[in-house]
């Protein structure tokens, strides 16, 4: 079962206005500071970017909402004075089934927003690149743009049940508007955010949960996933040393050759990009083909390795 989790960072240091505002709005939710920023986990997923949008507009402030729904799709959206600013999925098709690639995702406009210029290159390589678990690409997220590490991993329902991420402390949590009236004209959900997808997943991934406990229960499951581990392992590293990338550098000017454990294997230089009077020139060229090849093969054992993890579990029955 992956994480499920909601949350909208605001950049301001004022926490009782959030609050106060929070109660007048009827949403139920919880609040906690952290550094310079106010952290707010509403009770309902459904609601997230719009109610992200109308804090970023009366506090007149940057607000940032990110969704984690079971560890396959990261949504997240970056408000600044209840403008958009930008918008990401990472996987646009996964209700409906279809191959889609990640939309959205401005890496310049996160870096300006929370004053990371120099993480420009980085933020947009780790919004494309493919992660087994959404909650690492939130992490990677949170690091780079300096935001407040409790929001990676940290949702309502778990910090509800006192399971919330070790660098928040729950005695510090603000609830607000734990009961009464709903404020309907704003509690209809976001178009994205459609609430019986959502639940359905939510109780597919339950489901699953039940049927793992259920599994695991049996004196010999454990022999059994042992052995798959074992062949795992084995056909991980044989499948790691076929595979061949290529990174190139210059329109094909250098290009090299390694395979899954980055030993590579070749070097080919055109020779219009040898100058005894351009040395630095192919050094760089040399070290972007070198940089560009272990990209590609951690991407690509990354898929192997989330093909061989899926497989191995459907062996074992989960």
């Amino acid at each position: 079962m992956g994480n499920f989790y909601s949350n909208i960072t605001l950049s301001t240091s004022e926490q009782q206005p959030v609050i106060d505002y929070l109660n007048e709005l009827k949403k139920h939710t919880y609040v906690y500071k952290q550094d310079k920023f106010v952290c707010v986990f509403p009770a309902k997923d459904a609601v997230l970017f719009k109610l992200a949008k109308r804090l970023s507009e009366h506090f007149q402030c940057a607000a940032f909402a990110v969704m984690n729904h079971d560890d396959s799709l990261l949504l997240y959206k970056l408000f600044d004075c209840g403008n958009l600013l930008d918008d990401y999925n990472s996987c646009p098709g996964y209700f409906s089934g279809e191959e889609q690639s990640m939309s959205g995702g401005d890496a310049h406009k996160l870096c300006e927003t929370y004053a990371a210029a120099n993480e420009v290159e980085a933020v947009e390589a780790l919004l494309r690149k493919t992660y087994t678990f959404e909650m690492n690409r939130h992490d990677a997220l949170v690091d780079k743009l300096g935001l407040p590490t409790c929001t990676a991993g940290g949702g309502f329902s778990y910090l509800q049940e006192d399971d919330g991420p070790d660098e928040l402390d729950v005695n510090d949590l603000i609830e607000t508007h734990a009961q009464g009236e709903v404020d309907e004209d704003d509690d209809e959900p976001d178009d994205e955010l459609d609430d019986d997808k959502l639940n359905a997943t939510k109780s597919a991934s339950a489901s699953s949960a039940s049927k793992i406990n259920e599994i695991l229960s049996n004196p010999d499951f454990m022999k059994q996933a042992l052995k798959q581990a074992q062949e795992g392992a084995n056909q991980y590293v044989t499948e790691m040393l076929e595979v061949q990338v290529e990174g190139t550098a210059g329109g094909g000017a250098v290009v090299v050759t390694s395979n899954g454990n980055l030993q590579f294997s070749s070097i080919k230089i055109s020779a219009e990009a040898i100058d005894p009077k351009e040395v630095e020139t192919l050094e760089d060229l040399v070290l972007t083909a070198l940089n560009d090849a272990a990209r590609k093969t951690s991407e690509k054992m990354e898929e192997v390795k989330k093909r061989m993890l899926s497989a191995k579990l459907g062996q074992l029955g989960l």
